[in-house]
Formats: C-alpha cells, structure tokens, sequence
C-alpha cells in the first residue's frame, strides 16, 4: 500500500516537473519574443530621434523663413529664420501669426493665411516693410495646406523669402538701362549730327569741282583721243565723295592701280578698243586686264554685264 503510494506522488512529481520545464520553455520564448519586440522598438526610436534631429536641423538651416501655423492661426513651430527676422516677438510658439507679423489683434481680412484656410490653394503675396537702415525691404510669403488621412486641413505651412537684394539689383539694372538709353539716344544725335556735316562736306565738294575745277577743265581744248580723258577726267569729278575707289581697294584679291584705272573706264561707258588707245596698250592687254579684273571681282563664268557691275559698287 506504502509502495503505490510513493509510486503516485513520483508520477505527479515527474508530472509537475515536465509541466515546470514546458511553462519555462514557453516563458523563455515570449521572454525572447518580447525581447526582440523591445530591440526593435528601441531602434525605430533611435532611428526617429536621429530623424527628427536631421528635419529640426534642415528645418533650421534654411535660410528662408518657414513657419507652421494652425487652423486658430497660432504659430506652432517656426525656423530660426523667422525667430531671427522676429526677434522683438520671441517666443513666436503659440502666438498668433497676426500679432507676430503684423502687431494687429485680429486677423487680416486678406493674407495668403485667409485665402488658404478658405480655399484649399497656395497663396502668394508680396509685402513691403521699412527697415531701420536698409530702407524698404521685400519680402515674398507663400503658404501651402497641411492636410490629414481624410485630406481635411490640419494647418499651413508659411515660407518667407527675403527678396530686397534681387529688387535692389532689378532696380539698379532698371537705372542703368534708362541710362544706357539717354546715352543711346545722345550717340544717335550725335551720329545724325556727323552725317549732316558730312553730307554738307560732300555737298560743298561737289560744288566747288562744278564751280571751279569744271569750268577750267572744259576750257582745255583737247581733241582725239585725250578729248576722252577730259570726259573720265569731269565724270570722276563729279563723284568725288563716291565709294567707288575705297570699295576696289578692299576687294580681298587685290588689284592692281592698273587694273583700279580700267575699272574705272569701264564703268564710265569706255570699251576695250577706247581703253587700249588711252592707255597705249594693245587690244589684247586690255582684254586680259577685263578677264583678270572678272576674276578677282568673282563673277568669271556668270552672266554680268562688268561695266553694270562696277556701277553697283
């Protein structure tokens, strides 16, 4: 009897024992599981926290000013920008953004703020403010809906640009433009000047060689061939202040003060047979000299009068 006993309080020894270690096995698990849980949650944390301290870091380091702002218009967060450029309102936090920017105690009737709450748009607007030394500064405001899940506005976002160094610079470049123009216009006056003293030159030289050197040459009683010197001789002076000359000169492949003196024939009507006889020189030379002269003019092998040609220079 003792013996069946002792037999059944083993078993139930073993019995709790083996549920002892199952409980334990399965406390080691969740004991892991957990642990797991834990490590893992500790690195999203670290991970948020070295993100936010990055955004808090970009969100400061930018230049411009930006602000959050919420549906009761009161400054919830805000760059160190704006508590720079706002410095007399410290601390902006829970302040109203009409206070801040503008020292009024209600809100505007019509700031991008308004119109963003109301229509759901960004906004944009352009303000003016005299500061103490610069004189008058601007600056852009732009805002942008903050927006939950459901696309219901939670806030807006209020990003300030300081401008006043670009208007300066537009109004600087401005200045200098009208300047460039009165400057312009003083040249063209001074350009139309020249031209009519240049025009009253060659208009004074034209009529002294009719006056003067004309009358002289007409009295010089040559006759045959040379008669044709006095009728080149009375032509060319008649168009002294022509181009003609100094448009030879410049041709690229030069001629010579020969072929200079045919073209001048030339274009005054005189053929190769006239030429040849005031020139003394043969008919042959003086065809040559028409062949060369087409060539360095670039018109060998096209259809053009030499003598048009040289009347169009």
């Amino acid at each position: 009897m003792q013996n069946q006993s002792d037999d059944s309080i083993k078993a139930t020894n073993k019995y709790l024992e083996q549920r002892v270690l199952r409980s334990s096995d399965n406390l080691l698990n969740v004991n892991r599981i957990l642990q797991k849980e834990l490590d893992k949650r500790k690195l999203l944390e670290q991970e948020l926290l070295i993100s936010k301290k990055t955004l808090g870091a970009v969100f400061n380091g930018i230049q411009d000013g930006i602000c959050i702002i919420d549906l009761e218009y009161n400054i919830i967060k805000a760059n160190r920008t704006m508590e720079k450029w706002y410095s007399h309102s410290l601390p902006l936090v829970k302040q109203k953004c009409h206070n801040v920017f503008y020292g009024k105690s209600e809100p505007c009737l019509d700031c991008p703020v308004i119109r963003t709450f109301n229509n759901d748009t960004y906004e944009y607007e352009l303000i003016t403010y005299t500061g103490p030394k610069e004189g008058i500064n601007f600056l852009e405001r732009h805002t942008f809906p903050l927006k939950d899940d459901k696309n219901n506005i939670t806030g807006l976002v209020e990003y300030v640009r300081d401008i006043t160094k670009y208007k300066k610079a537009e109004k600087t470049l401005e200045e200098q433009k009208k300047d460039l123009e009165l400057k312009n216009n003083a040249m063209r006056e001074v350009l139309g000047q020249i031209e009519i003293e240049k025009k009253q030159m060659e208009d004074n030289i034209i009529v002294n060689a009719e006056n003067l050197l004309l009358p002289i040459i007409q009295k010089l009683k040559l006759k045959g061939e040379l008669s044709k010197y006095i009728d080149l001789l009375q032509k060319n002076i008649r168009e002294l202040t022509s181009s003609f000359g100094i448009k030879l000169t410049e041709i690229e492949s030069k001629l010579t003060s020969r072929e200079i003196e045919i073209c001048d024939m030339i274009r005054n009507g005189l053929t190769s047979k006239e030429i040849a006889g005031l020139l003394n020189i043969t008919y042959g030379t003086a065809e040559r000299h028409r062949a060369n002269i087409r060539n360095k003019l670039g018109i060998v092998g096209k259809n053009v009068n030499l003598s048009s040609f040289l009347k169009t220079l």
